[in-house]
């Protein structure tokens, strides 16, 4: 039980005084994804299909790997251990079981 008048609940709680730049600065972000996402999704089709020296290949050029280097950290959880995964079975040598 509360006895604060309707008023005295919201005193204080007025605009933060941000409202405009917050959303200036949403649709700037939301512009430059734009051109961000295509040079991400490009050479990410190119390399769809091809094999696994056709994406090392790929992705060995610094501004391929640049931009595919956020998306991997971010887009889940389970991306970087993957990429860790795939370090260590690249620098190991894992004998056939057959």
């Amino acid at each position: 039980m509360s006895f604060k008048t309707d008023y005295q609940g919201v005193a204080g709680l007025g605009s933060a005084k941000d409202g405009t730049g917050h959303w200036i600065s949403q649709r700037l972000t939301a512009i430059a994804l734009i051109p961000l996402g295509a040079m991400f999704i490009y050479p990410f089709m190119k390399s769809l299909g091809a094999g696994y020296e056709a994406v090392v290949q790929t992705y060995q050029h610094p501004f391929n790997a640049l931009i595919a280097m956020p998306s991997a950290f971010s887009s889940s959880p389970f991306a970087m251990p993957a990429l860790v995964c795939r370090k260590l079975s690249l620098t190991m040598s894992i004998p056939n079981a057959a």
